[in-house]
């Protein structure tokens, strides 16, 4: 804290010192060095508005697009490594790619996280959060920026937006252009991408494609004793997967839609491979009523495919569509109501393909209802109040809602003091309910989980630098795990305590100049179960990230990322390697080759740019163990915690990149 103090101080110090650097305008090349007003960035997952980052209400992080170029990234996980607040981990099935925030990760799937696709939900509704697909295999040329809540988001979002929101937003179709990538490198790595924009006046598109295979690793994997698994096996980790999306926008009307795939490994208790597969699609339409308010109505569709010919030996669809009404209000410059209304309706099969009949063992369904409103006042001296609720109806359980209310207080143009409170929920999955697996039970009694969170922050904006440093303190209750004291088959269980988590995060990205760009983040936070144990969750206590990036205007590119992850406790058993210390090293080269041709050569005055990168992950080449998340809270009931494989060796990538902006 007392760094973070000296921080700002030298900040402000800095910026009052030095002459604010003009942004340069956009050009033909994707890798202009725009330098944007890190004082003005906008967002819009906080209130649905567009609103500076700095009024926001909410505590957020902002991936920028001049950030992902520097740093580069093959999937969106290794993006979202880089995010303050934000870890991965992993669990034996079937989630290989897990995100949690702040060091919450009662579950063995991201579902207390909901992401947005242009601000629309994203759910997997079977199994309650798989999102190793979305994570693994989303393109990622078509992205603008990537807006992060950290804290409860269910007011505007509903069910899943319980830790955090991740608002993926695309580029949008101002312009014809093309850019495509291909890369390989050594283990059998082999990506490609390309994205392509077409502007027509009321019409305009954005599409784009990602294909990637990364090295299938080989470990030595030790199994449960006492099951019919091996002792120990040769494991080989499947890690490949492709992705499409689409947008087109005519007069208001929109359609969206997106496509990921993914083949991951799972260990339950042999390894195999299971594969993830989600259609996503959204047809919305907004119109400005009047110069106070406007209003759009979305209907949307999200099918998933979750197919495991391993143990558990299951297939399953499920189906996930929402039908909401949305309204933006602006009563007076000082005075904002979100509204709106929401239908949705869920679908989950499953079959359990291990018996040569391949009985069905899910068949539910599930609708739900909706209300939300949030208003923001702002008084004199740039004091914003917001109080927002939810109510809704799932299903059977009882109508019930989820309120927020804060303070977000500017007492300078560079400072911000934020004071909030909110309430989260997540609705048990239709498998949790209506499950009937050999080895597992649903419950149709479940209860919806429920979180409160408080947060303060101080944070500091100016035209180079951004600086946070706040606290968290999160009580959750009815954490939904599968219940061991009782033998086989598992059932579904609310816990009866509930489990709190509390920490510091500090956050910091400067411009030293046009060229040199600096980022870290530091994360501290203790957890502990109703039961009075201590480090429930299966994430380290502590972790820090930092990254420089340089990058100049004749081309050449630099960047060096490090994750640094401390020991986490979780882990019980010591049947294979333990979950150590880590550092999560990357590193991005870039070399634009078009600024070196002479600038009479006609493929450069025709807006097409040429490009050589290398991206390398894991530098260290260590394999990396984490403990398995999908024992999740259940470990108040002492159930033994084993580590799963994370990252095995090193990967690099060497490929070239190609564009075309015609003027």
């Amino acid at each position: 804290m007392r760094l973070l103090a000296v921080l700002l101080v030298i900040c402000r110090t800095v910026e009052a010192q030095q002459q604010a650097v003009p942004a340069e305008k956009s050009s033909a090349d994707p890798f202009s060095l725009d330098l944007e007003s890190l004082a003005n960035l906008r967002v819009t997952t906080a209130s649905k508005f567009d609103e500076k980052l700095s009024s926001a209400a909410g505590v957020m992080s902002v991936v920028t697009k001049d950030e992902m170029r520097r740093f580069g990234g093959l999937t969106l996980a290794q993006i979202l490594e880089r995010v303050a607040g934000l870890n991965l981990s992993t669990s034996y099935f079937p989630d290989r790619t897990i995100v949690s925030l702040r060091g919450n990760q009662t579950r063995g799937d991201s579902g207390h996280i909901l992401f947005l696709i242009n601000g629309r939900p994203v759910r997997e509704v079977q199994q309650g959060g798989v999102m190793s697909d979305l994570l693994e295999s989303f393109p990622l040329n078509v992205l603008e920026k990537i807006e992060v809540i950290k804290g409860p988001g269910s007011v505007l979002y509903g069910s899943n937006a319980y830790s955090g929101v991740v608002n993926l937003i695309t580029q949008k179709s101002d312009a014809q252009r093309f850019h495509a990538k291909a890369a390989a490198g050594p283990g059998g790595t082999v990506t490609g991408s390309q994205e392509f924009a077409l502007d027509r006046g009321a019409f305009n598109m954005v599409a784009a494609a990602q294909y990637r295979q990364f090295p299938q690793r080989s470990l030595l994997y030790r199994g449960s004793p006492g099951t019919t698994a091996p002792p120990q096996e040769r494991a080989s980790l499947a890690n490949d997967g492709a992705g499409g999306f689409l947008n087109l926008n005519y007069k208001g009307l929109r359609f969206l839609s997106s496509y990921t795939m993914a083949d991951v490994p799972t260990f339950a208790p042999i390894s195999g491979t299971t594969r993830i597969s989600r259609g996503f699609a959204d047809l919305g339409y907004t119109r400005r009523v009047n110069s106070k308010w406007e209003m759009s109505v979305n209907a949307t569709y999200t099918r998933t495919l979750v197919s495991a010919p391993y143990t558990p030996y299951v297939r399953g669809w499920s189906t996930d569509a929402v039908f909401e009404w949305t309204n933006l209000v602006t009563l007076s410059p000082n005075d904002h109501i979100t509204i709106g209304t929401l239908y949705g309706y869920t679908t989950a099969t499953q079959n359990y393909i291990a018996a040569p009949s391949r009985p069905l063992i899910l068949d539910a369904t599930r609708s739900i209802g909706a209300f939300y409103a949030q208003y923001e006042h702002t008084l004199p001296g740039d004091v914003k109040l917001i109080a927002g609720v939810q109510a809704n109806k799932i299903g059977p359980i009882a109508l019930d809602a989820v309120p927020r209310g804060g303070v977000v207080w500017n007492p300078t143009s560079t400072v911000t003091l934020k004071a909030l409170y909110g309430e989260a929920f997540r609705a048990p999955s239709l498998l949790e309910i209506g499950l009937n697996h050999p080895f597992s039970q649903g419950n149709p009694n479940l209860r919806p989980e429920k979180v409160r969170t408080f947060d303060v922050q101080a944070s500091y904006g100016g035209k180079r630098t951004q600086a946070a440093l706040g606290y968290f303190h999160s009580t959750a209750s009815r954490s939904i795990v599968q219940d061991f004291s009782r033998g086989y088959p598992l059932r579904y269980a609310n816990l009866p305590a509930g489990a709190t988590v509390q920490g510091v995060e500090a956050e910091a990205k400067r411009y030293v100049s046009r060229n040199w760009f600096l980022m870290g983040s530091l994360l501290a936070q203790t957890n502990r179960n109703g039961f009075g144990k201590d480090d429930i969750m299966p994430l380290p206590k502590f972790g820090a990230k930092a990254g420089i990036s340089y990058l100049s205007e004749s081309g050449i590119g630099m960047s060096f990322f490090d994750s640094y992850q401390g020991r986490s406790d979780a882990a019980t058993r010591t049947l294979n390697p333990s979950a150590a210390p880590f550092h999560m090293l990357s590193s991005h080269f870039r070399f634009d080759i078009t600024k070196r041709l002479p600038k009479s050569l006609e493929f450069a005055q025709r807006g097409n740019g040429l490009a050589f990168f290398i991206y390398g992950d894991n530098l260290t080449g260590r394999s990396i163990w984490l403990p398995d998340s999908s024992v999740g809270s259940s470990s108040a009931v002492n159930i033994p915690r084993d580590t799963l494989p994370f990252r095995v060796g090193r990967m690099i990538a060497f490929g070239l990149e190609f564009w075309r902006r015609p003027e």
